[in-house]
């Protein structure tokens, strides 16, 4: 695979089936680095996701395409609560065969461009399963900071494992 051929776009309302598709496939991993959700999402609930992310003010979804096939998303919220307007969060996941090929980080450096040339969000947060080294080192080398643990917080084939809090700053207060 030639990650030069990989795509960094928003999504459209024509990627409702590729979408739900990747999602489906992410849930089927079984992964223990993820919050489980439903892991046979519809064409229908797609579409209501693309539409919600893509007319929410200063939220948006990000897809990794190769050869019209989503190979990785990211989709970022504002917060709601006008005391922390200011920032919101993400969530990003990336499939199997496709890891460790730069694809998270080109996600994340589009999405942390996207913010700064927007010029309204100052703070990007994340939380991330202790156990997901390859995530925490990729957060740290693009500037995400350790703000908090919350211990114990997740329990995986009867193993307990933190939920990190991080943080990136995009503008000096």
């Amino acid at each position: 695979m030639n990650s030069e051929k990989i795509i960094i776009r928003f999504t459209e309302n024509s990627d409702a089936e590729k979408l739900a598709e990747y999602v489906a496939n992410i849930f089927k991993e079984n992964l223990d680095t993820i919050f489980k959700r439903n892991a046979k999402p519809t064409v229908e609930e797609q579409k209501a996701f693309i539409e919600r992310m893509s007319t929410a003010e200063n939220s948006f979804l990000l897809i990794a395409e190769y050869e019209h096939q989503i190979v990785g998303m990211l989709d970022f919220h504002v917060f709601k609560v006008p005391q922390k307007a200011h920032g919101g969060s993400f969530g990003m996941s990336v499939l199997k065969d496709f890891r460790g090929m730069g694809i998270g980080k080109e996600l994340l450096k589009h999405m942390i461009a996207v913010l700064q040339n927007a010029g309204k969000i100052q703070r990007i947060e994340l939380q991330v399963f202790s156990n997901n080294a390859n995530a925490i080192k990729l957060y740290e080398s693009l500037g995400f900071e350790h703000e908090g643990r919350q211990r114990r917080a997740v329990q995986i084939n009867n193993e307990f494992y933190d939920i990190l809090f991080m943080a990136k700053f995009l503008k000096a207060f």
